[in-house]
């Protein structure tokens, strides 16, 4: 599946860093066992992902609702802006039909995600593509108030 440059280092260093590697057949996102401060060998569930990153939106005072939606929708919306084909797009993201993923085809527009905090400050993750041949992009953030 493709991704950004940095999100392949991330993970490998994540796989790496917690002993994944040994079990390649394993869940990759897992829970931390009772008491032992350590990965188990559970995969971590859809909910609990969702509640984790809204407890580190909220603890840096990002009011916008935010989930794993979110991020799927940018990096679906990311690939295609950078010349991804619909087809692909849909099949990463499990779609059965490509007019699912139209919705998120956003050629015209920079793909973005915007969220709030409550000290009035606005934040925006940009991905702007510059190597649509690659797929690479550029990430960049910016803050108004």
């Amino acid at each position: 599946m493709p991704c950004h440059h940095n999100l392949e280092a991330w993970l490998h260093a994540y796989i790496d860093g917690c002993g994944l590697g040994l079990d390649p057949k394993g869940p990759l996102f897992r829970t931390i066992g009772r008491g032992t401060g350590r990965l188990s060998g559970t995969r971590l569930i859809q909910q609990d992902a969702h509640d984790l990153i809204r407890v580190r939106a909220l603890a840096v005072d990002i009011d916008t609702k935010i989930g794993n939606h979110t991020f799927r929708a940018t990096g679906i919306r990311a690939y295609l802006k950078n010349g991804g084909t619909l087809e692909k797009a849909a099949a990463m993201a499990n779609h059965s039909s490509t007019r699912t993923t139209q919705l998120y085809d956003q050629h015209d527009d920079q793909t973005r995600s915007r969220w709030t905090r409550s000290s009035g400050w606005e934040f925006e993750l940009s991905l702007v593509g510059d190597n649509r041949s690659t797929g690479s992009m550029n990430v960049s953030v910016a803050h108004d108030r």
